[in-house]
């Protein structure tokens, strides 16, 4: 993959994901954090094989989900056949302006090309009151990979509340045997 580029999943790693990941602990937490439920509008960024939409759904949100790789996208729209699934980026959101009541991303922040293009998108597709969700497995600082350490996480609330955003955070959260930062921050105008 070439700088600059999306990442996009082969078929057979997106195999190799949905069936190893099929339903990781971090979807279940996020669903319950967020608080969810009827009358909430979900968008999913790197939805995957669509755990955090099914979760949703069953907490009474209409959902929808956004992947790079088609092979995702088709398991998530198998998966969660009511929900509206697009091959799509973080930094190319095809929503309508105020669209979502709730935006998340889990555990793909780390592989967003242009992070500070995905922010503007995703404050484009929030409609006003509604709250952003960044959630990476927590590094130790110092550390580099899949995650943030709470340095980065906290430099990335700065960001959100840089835009205009309110009420940002940084929150740690345990799913499964694992420790995730949720940086959260709300659309007020």
């Amino acid at each position: 993959m070439a700088t600059g580029e999306i990442e996009v999943w082969s078929g057979l790693c997106s195999w190799l994901y949905a069936l190893f990941r099929s339903n990781p602990p971090s979807n279940q937490a996020l669903v319950e954090y967020s608080g969810v439920g009827p009358g909430s509008r979900v968008l999913d960024i790197g939805s995957g094989p669509g755990a955090s939409l099914e979760h949703a759904l069953r907490a009474g949100a209409q959902v929808s989900g956004v992947d790079p790789s088609p092979s995702m996208v088709k398991r998530a729209s198998r998966r969660v056949e009511d929900a509206r699934v697009v091959q799509g980026s973080a930094e190319h959101l095809d929503f309508a302006d105020g669209s979502f009541t709730h935006v998340w991303a889990i555990s793909s922040f780390h592989h967003w090309t242009y992070p500070d293009a995905a922010l503007d998108e995703i404050k484009r597709v929030l409609d006003i009151g509604g709250r952003v969700y960044l959630m990476e497995r927590r590094l130790d600082e110092g550390k580099t990979g899949h995650g943030l350490t709470m340095a980065e996480a906290t430099e990335l609330a700065s960001s959100l509340s840089g835009m205009g955003l309110a009420e940002t955070r940084v929150d740690p959260l345990r799913a499964g045997r694992h420790d995730y930062l949720v940086v959260t921050g709300t659309v007020t105008v």
